[in-house]
């Protein structure tokens, strides 16, 4: 009895213990996800407005370590994008991207919140490219790239024994005790401003005349990952967010376009593990849009 008593306190301990380190680090970031594009571009003169709403799933760490990542990743971000079709190939622009405090998920726990529930804003240009294949067109070659500058949330919290009068603190109770948890203090917050690309590349195949049917959309992508050291035991890293390098993501949608409507939806999947600073599993977007005739 004794020894279950033992392994039942053990697992307890081990499934919701955080390190109680002097100082903690949290920031708001963006999801990696596919840039919302279809692989296709508008016809030569017409300007293309879209809206984007991409579903990510991250995978929470339980069992955090010192200098591990803690931040807060939206798993709803809506994008709204709007384009010009410079000739048959290629479209240029900018995308707007939005997301609520309340969309996002720790990516550890412990992941100390934002008492002011932020938002994440970015906007920036984005360029995208449609080869066909054949003469027919059925099968193309497109590809998006965009460098987004995104206003990311950041705060420092402190370990301290007691919240004084106007303080804002919050109590840590998965610090591996059984007692009261530990006690933060909020230090500071701020906005940092942090430039991120994202690069897609889209094989498409239409069926039927002129894609009348539609078209299966493939992605490879890359969107850029972060990190920063949200359990700490120094001030040096002033809760900095650093890259953490590309994510692979892959993804398979469909698209229809009904001149000038456009619908396409794709699921995706980036490729991280337990171990990658943020974890993601399976996500999925939705985009409508439509071509409008700006030049003849």
């Amino acid at each position: 009895m004794r020894f279950i008593f033992t392994v039942a306190v053990a697992a307890l301990a081990a499934a919701g213990c955080t390190p109680a380190t002097p100082y903690r680090y949290s920031a708001m970031v963006p999801a990696a996800r596919p840039i919302p594009f279809d692989g296709r571009t508008a016809d030569p003169g017409d300007v293309r407005v879209e809206g984007a709403v991409s579903k990510s799933t991250v995978v929470t760490n339980h069992t955090p370590e010192l200098h591990d990542t803690a931040v807060w990743v939206p798993q709803t971000q809506v994008d709204g994008s709007a384009t010009i079709a410079v000739s048959k190939k290629i479209e240029v622009g900018g995308r707007f991207s939005y997301a609520s405090y309340d969309w996002a998920r720790p990516s550890a726990s412990g992941t100390m919140p934002f008492p002011t529930r932020p938002t994440l804003i970015g906007a920036g240009p984005e360029v995208r490219a449609a080869f066909p294949l054949d003469r027919e067109g059925r099968f193309t070659f497109g590809l998006a790239f965009n460098f987004m500058q995104y206003r990311l949330p950041i705060a420092q919290w402190t370990k301290t024994d007691a919240c004084g009068a106007g303080q804002t603190c919050y109590v840590d109770h998965a610090t591996g005790s059984f007692g009261d948890g530990t006690t933060y203090r909020l230090d500071s917050q701020r906005l940092e401003s942090k430039w991120t690309w994202a690069l897609g590349l889209y094989p498409t195949y239409a069926f039927g005349p002129s894609g009348r049917y539609g078209h299966l959309i493939g992605h490879v992508g890359w969107h850029e990952g972060f990190q920063n050291d949200g359990f700490t035991d120094t001030t040096s890293s002033n809760g900095a967010v650093k890259s953490a390098g590309s994510i692979t993501i892959l993804g398979l949608g469909y698209g229809f376009r009904w001149k000038p409507l456009r619908l396409s939806a794709m699921g995706f999947a980036p490729l991280t593990s337990s171990r990658s600073p943020v974890s993601y599993l399976m996500g999925a977007l939705i985009t409508v849009g439509c071509d409008l005739e700006l030049f003849g």
